[in-house]
């Protein structure tokens, strides 16, 4: 068994979470923004990394095939989904990959539709290349995200519209978009001409069935799929990733854009970790999720006490949405007092104007750290005014 409230020091150790929250927040935190974990990886993955550092030599290298036939046998294991090691392309990050896609699959000036409150990379990297950003934000009811698919096929039908950016799981939210769902899209994006790049990083820290997208009839849909096991096993710095693509002329061309932009693929280490994580790690996640799912429970019960408050309810990943817009208290104010108390989060502001009214949390750490910083946020906003909830004594 892993014990997941055993930490180890990250200070110290460039790390983005741990050692540039005081240049970002101003002050010293308890830093619950960045989205990686607090966490050892498998035990598989250390031993795999050891391995190639015993051999001493770090010379160039290629990704060997049992690499590619970890992540097919880790796809066919846990979604059904059966591919071929032609359609797997190496690259560093989920990031670059959506970089690559969209130059694959657009032209400058053509419109990119994405649906926030929604990952900032979605907006920023459209325009970067040069291409227009079209909103479709999700319709919030009910405590819970649903995507407006009249607004949808609206944006859809415009012919300078030609790729829909689908997050799915969604970030911040933590939605797993059904199956209905994703045939819905499908079947929009088959209609108007669409193609359609899904970001499914968290698919594996689902708490539910998660449906790659891919997997389905896609019809005449043209599709990327961006995955890593950066999210689930805690490896981003590993800059190990990879795009799925079963279309062989798009495949040509996702590999002429990363040729023609010096993409590398990944490393020695990236291929190793990547294979040990698919290969060994479906115990470990076992637990990973008991963990998570008693840190979800732990974070709602001490946000219960506030009125006002709300978290949406996550079907995949370790970043609980929190919705203080009925506080009506401004975003500035609720990330300087929550600074002040000492614990740094993510505005939801960074996800669009959809998200302002909102934080993320990162609760990827031990029970003592997530009581220690949901406890700093409830202190902040009992200093900004919010009550406690009154709770009626029992008859």
């Amino acid at each position: 068994m892993t014990d997941f409230n055993h930490l180890i020091t990250r200070k110290k150790t460039n790390s983005i979470k741990w050692d540039q929250s005081t240049a970002i927040y101003g002050t010293d935190v308890l830093p619950m923004w960045v989205a990686d974990m607090d966490f050892a990886p498998p035990i598989g993955v250390t031993k795999a990394l050891q391995s190639v550092v015993d051999h001493n030599i770090y010379g160039y290298s290629f990704v060997p095939e049992s690499t590619n036939k970890a992540i097919q046998a880790w796809l066919l294991s846990h979604y059904q989904w059966k591919i071929d090691s032609t359609s797997i392309i190496y690259n560093h990050n989920v990031v670059s990959g959506i970089s690559v896609a969209i130059e694959a699959l657009t032209n400058p000036g053509e419109n990119v539709l994405i649906t926030p409150p929604v990952y900032h990379p979605f907006s920023e990297v459209p325009l970067l290349l040069n291409r227009n950003i079209v909103t479709s934000p999700l319709n919030y009811n009910n405590n819970r995200y649903e995507i407006d698919f009249t607004d949808l096929s609206l944006k859809l039908a415009d012919p300078k519209t030609t790729v829909f950016l689908l997050c799915s799981p969604h970030n911040p939210a933590g939605r797993i978009w059904s199956q209905t769902e994703l045939e819905h899209v499908i079947d929009l994006c088959d209609r108007h001409q669409v193609s359609l790049i899904s970001d499914e990083i968290h698919a594996d820290l689902a708490f539910k069935k998660h449906t790659p997208t891919a997997s389905l009839d896609l019809k005449t849909v043209k599709t990327v799929t961006l995955m890593a096991p950066s999210k689930t096993f805690n490896l981003a710095g590993l800059n190990a990733a990879f795009m799925i693509c079963e279309d062989p002329l798009l495949q040509q061309r996702l590999e002429q854009i990363r040729k023609q932009r010096s993409y590398p693929s990944i490393n020695r280490f990236g291929a190793a970790a990547m294979a040990a994580a698919y290969q060994t790690g479906g115990d470990w996640l076992e637990e990973l999720r008991t963990h998570l799912t008693e840190m979800i429970t732990l974070s709602h019960n001490l946000l219960q006490t506030l009125s006002y408050i709300e978290t949406t309810p996550l079907d995949a990943s370790y970043l609980l949405w929190i919705d203080y817009r009925k506080t009506g208290i401004v975003e500035n104010a609720v990330m300087a007092e929550l600074a002040k108390q000492g614990v740094g989060v993510t505005p939801g502001s960074q996800f669009g104007i959809e998200g302002d009214g909102f934080i993320r949390v990162n609760i990827a750490t031990s029970s003592v750290l997530v009581t220690e910083g949901i406890t700093k946020i409830v202190a902040a906003f009992k200093e900004l005014g919010v009550k406690e909830k009154s709770i009626s004594p029992p008859l």
